[in-house]
């Protein structure tokens, strides 16, 4: 159950970007209201291709006003840049779960939960 409600959480917080971007460019439409309901001729927001494919679970969060998704591939952990397209690789066994804006969860078997901090695994300091 709680892995359907983070997927859930993850959605909403996409779709809430969805919106932001929407809302500032409706705002230079042509006041008819017309393109706060249109997203444009295919849907599609923006692409973003990470190195791996991520399994299973992926997160969106903020962080320092930035918006990354954090996922697992099958060499560790990572946090993409939806922006800038940059990933930032960190290691763990299970899928990453912001805590957020500032804190990563990982589950482990042996240790229970791990908590890293994002500003470190954005310095490349959790290898």
């Amino acid at each position: 159950m709680k892995s359907v409600l983070l997927i859930a959480l993850g959605f909403m917080s996409l779709y809430s970007y969805a919106q932001r971007r929407e809302v500032g460019r409706s705002a230079q439409g042509d006041g008819s209201g017309r393109e706060v309901c249109e997203y444009g001729s295919s849907g599609t927001i923006k692409t973003s291709t990470p190195s791996e494919t991520p399994n299973y679970f992926f997160r969106t969060f903020n962080h320092g006003g930035k918006e990354y998704v954090s996922y697992a591939g099958n060499a560790g952990l990572y946090l993409l840049d939806l922006k800038s397209g940059k990933e930032h690789f960190f290691t763990g066994p299970y899928d990453p779960v912001p805590l957020g804006e500032d804190i990563i969860t990982v589950p482990d078997e042996m240790r229970g939960i791990t908590l890293y901090s994002v500003k470190s695994i954005l310095a490349g300091q959790n290898r």
